[in-house]
């Protein structure tokens, strides 16, 4: 039984197949729509993604959201710190996920269009997710008589792995937001946590998304 409930095959390739047609649909969308303002005066100054050092933003990557900041350390490549929360808890019974990562992308030639910059991306991220489980202590009594005393159940555990994904996407910078705020969407495959130690990881479909600010 995993932690996160698992998508069988077939819709797994649904989804997959969805969330790929999407990022290339908005691809399509964005180099027929704007190849021909490249040389706007308002994007002409913040031509390269390496202009965008750092940004500060919110993300979802399956299963948890959280806030994120990114790096711009040159033209082509861009680093991402992630803390992600998850709260599973009801009632007296607590769960809750937590992930901590790191991710590298390569970004590929920037374009400009009439929609704004955009640029799709290849990343790999490594990371740390720890999942708790605390719930209230059950006892059963005992016979006192028999000489068996009450037993004490305690339910409360903690599992962490070290996960990773690999994968591709897509980050546009709206000219009608200003040009320094960036929208991304991803998809790839990585590791998904398992319930109990006795299970491990398992391979599976990672995918998000993000909105970041990015300052000059």
């Amino acid at each position: 039984m995993y932690i996160f409930e698992k998508l069988n095959f077939n819709k797994m390739k649904k989804l997959f197949l969805a969330l790929a047609l999407s990022a290339l649909s908005l691809t399509a969308v964005v180099a027929q729509s704007g190849m021909k303002s490249s040389d706007s005066e308002l994007f002409s100054a913040r031509r390269k993604s390496g202009n965008r050092t750092f940004g500060l933003g919110l993300n979802y990557t399956f299963p948890a959201s959280g806030v994120s900041a990114r790096f711009g350390f040159s033209d082509n490549l861009k680093g991402q710190l992630s803390f992600g929360y998850r709260n599973y808890s009801e009632g007296d019974y607590v769960a809750r996920l937590i992930n901590i990562g790191a991710e590298v992308d390569y970004c590929f030639d920037e374009k400009s269009g009439s929609l704004g910059q955009w640029y799709p991306f290849a990343y790999g991220s490594l990371g740390r997710s720890t999942y708790t489980y605390d719930a209230p202590t059950e006892v059963i009594p005992g016979y006192p008589a028999l000489g068996i005393p009450d037993q004490t159940f305690d339910y409360d555990y903690t599992f962490s792995w070290i996960g990773w994904s690999v994968g591709a996407g897509l980050e546009l910078f709206p000219e009608f937001l200003g040009g320094d705020l960036g929208v991304n969407w991803k998809v790839g495959l990585g590791s998904l946590g398992s319930f109990g130690l006795n299970y491990g990881t398992t391979t599976g479909l990672i995918y998000g998304g993000g909105i970041h600010y990015y300052f000059k």
